[in-house]
């Protein structure tokens, strides 16, 4: 999209992305109660198992 003029973009959102999985739209997942206890790694584990196929054949 910039090649031709060059440099980076910085795209910053404060809120989650709407919509269904589907089309790319996120839920709500932090649990204020897991941070600091044995469960807090749920926290970094993807949803859904098709996101990390996604992830791996690069076809999001």
């Amino acid at each position: 999209m910039m090649q031709h003029v060059g440099g980076k973009m910085s795209v910053f959102t404060s809120t989650l992305p709407g919509g269904t999985p589907e089309n790319g739209g996120l839920k709500h997942r932090e649990n204020p109660r897991l941070l600091g206890t044995d469960k807090e790694h749920t926290l970094f584990q993807p949803d859904e198992v098709s996101c990390i196929w996604c992830i791996v054949w690069n076809t999001w």
